[in-house]
């Protein structure tokens, strides 16, 4: 499995987008509210290059 797909992108999808995509997944996030996307999206931006050192 190399793909991932998360569907919502509150608190808890954007954290499993993260864990996966630190983990080499290539992930697609789906949701219903384009605001909720984009605050997912700026949180994996800005965490990823972190590493796990959350």
């Amino acid at each position: 499995m190399e793909k991932l797909t998360v569907v919502g992108s509150g608190g808890m999808g954007r954290g499993i987008a993260y864990a996966a995509a630190l983990g080499g997944f290539q992930v697609y996030v789906n949701d219903v509210s384009q605001e909720n996307l984009d605050k997912a999206k700026l949180y994996i931006e800005i965490m990823l290059p972190l590493g796990d050192g959350m």
